[in-house]
């Protein structure tokens, strides 16, 4: 059995690692990262509506669902799920830093302060 500690540390290792490597630093600059960028463009088209960089964060999490609901064992979508969940989540810590109060809040809240 792979403890979710274990999914968890694998997938830190993922994107602090190769896949850092691979498309960039998530952090300050996630949301003007080109790769991102260029993702959330294209998929505009197809949708017809703007999308940013969050909702590339939010449909790549929605694929890994799919492909788990075909098959639930398949360890690597798990782990990328997880990725994904915490860049969604620095992402969205991002997007609240024109309100530091509440964002100061929400950490507190996370940590159990």
């Amino acid at each position: 059995m792979i403890s979710r500690n274990d999914i968890l540390e694998f997938a830190g290792c993922l994107i602090n690692g190769s896949r850092e490597q691979s498309y960039g630093h998530p952090g300050e600059s996630f949301a003007n990262s080109f790769y991102y960028r260029r993702i959330a463009k294209m998929w505009s088209i197809v949708v017809g509506k703007d999308l940013d960089c969050t909702d590339v964060v939010l449909m790549l999490a929605l694929l890994k669902v799919s492909r788990l609901s075909n098959d639930r064992t398949h360890m690597d979508s798990w782990v990328d799920l997880a990725g994904y969940a915490a860049l969604g989540g620095e992402l969205a810590t991002m997007q609240l830093s024109h309100c530091s109060s509440h964002k100061k809040a929400m950490v507190k809240e996370m940590r159990n302060e």
